[in-house]
């Protein structure tokens, strides 16, 4: 019996919780132009579907055209996307921050410079409240842009202190990396033989683990370095069957968890 065929817009919108759909329906009304009916008659269509069958959606859809209904499904996956994304911006602090860094380069790109760092000041702290390290440096790229643009009397302090803080996230994602590389060489030795069986086992899991694995101070940190190392840790200790161990970097892993949930709850205030 041939599969059922996957259509990646019936996925997205299955996908949908039902406060997403509603929210969509909303959103909808707020579009203008002749192709709005059609695309929310197609969202309730496929929604309708419980496996996905297109030649029905074109045999039940009178509104469309021969040849319309990929272009209007292309269409409403986009217009699904963007209504999703400001569904979810409020309770999502990195989307808020990419939002900020869109407005900046805004007005970078108006010449509007001081304000331009401004929304960059606003978004590195939240980055930073938030350990999300990648963004921060995005931000700090940007930061050296304006600095570049600009002209005054402490530019000099405002560089070191940029250059300080690209070097230090620089340093911490490359922490991560190393962690995130030993874990996945660790899970493709597990995968190719399983748990270690002798002693010749052990020692060679441990020596690829300890020599690779880099020399840092747990409490200097970020939040997403420490879940990285947490993480690589639990995948060690279970491969040598050190259970009580992997227990313990689980609960310290489970408890990063709350801490940035108290982060995320603080940026709301």
């Amino acid at each position: 019996m041939p599969k059922p065929r996957s259509d990646k817009l019936f996925q997205l919108i299955k996908s949908m919780k039902p406060s997403e759909k509603r929210y969509f329906k909303l959103w909808a009304q707020t579009e203008r132009g002749k192709e709005h009916p059609k695309y929310v008659q197609l969202f309730d269509e496929i929604d309708r579907q419980h496996i996905y069958d297109e030649s029905a959606i074109e045999a039940q859809a009178t509104y469309l055209t021969k040849g319309q209904l990929s272009n209007l499904k292309a269409s409403l996956y986009k217009k699904i996307l963007a209504a999703l994304k400001w569904y979810n911006i409020a309770t999502n602090p990195d989307m808020q921050i990419r939002e900020l860094v869109d407005h900046a380069q805004l007005l970078f790109d108006r010449s509007l410079y001081r304000q331009c760092d401004e929304l960059l000041n606003k978004a590195l702290g939240m980055a930073q409240k938030t350990g999300n390290l990648e963004l921060q440096l995005v931000i700090l790229k940007w930061k050296k842009k304006v600095i570049n643009q600009t002209t005054g009397r402490n530019n000099m302090q405002h560089t070191d202190a940029i250059i300080r803080q690209v070097q230090e996230v620089t340093q911490r994602i490359t922490n991560i990396n190393r962690f995130t590389n030993l874990q996945l060489q660790l899970n493709a030795l597990y995968l190719k033989t399983g748990y270690i069986r002798h002693e010749a086992d052990y020692n060679y899991v441990t020596h690829i683990f300890y020599s690779n694995l880099p020399e840092v101070n747990e409490e200097e940190l970020s939040l997403s370095e420490k879940s990285s190392l947490y993480a690589l840790y639990i995948d060690f200790y279970f491969f040598i069957q050190d259970f009580a161990s992997g227990y313990r970097y689980a609960k310290k892993w489970l408890n990063l968890f709350s801490d940035k949930a108290l982060v995320y709850s603080n940026l709301e205030t």
